[in-house]
């Protein structure tokens, strides 16, 4: 979940913007968000992720896919 922030005018202030991972519920500010997987259009239903969650639900993924194969 990304927590925008705005100014007085209306404008996006990016450095108060808070990233907040869907599943483990980290945050972290927009400058330490490297490696975290996050929507390029962000709607309610599309989550973001921190990197080691990724990792998790990347292996998930492979167990499923090599045991259904």
């Amino acid at each position: 979940m990304i927590h925008k922030r705005y100014r007085l005018n209306g404008t996006p202030d990016l450095r108060r913007w808070v990233f907040e991972c869907d599943r483990c519920h980290c945050r972290r500010s927009i400058g330490d968000v490297r490696g975290w997987l996050i929507p390029s259009h962000p709607q309610p239903w599309v989550r973001t992720y921190c990197p080691p969650c990724v990792e998790r639900i990347a292996a998930l993924l492979i167990t499923i896919a090599t045991r259904s194969a």
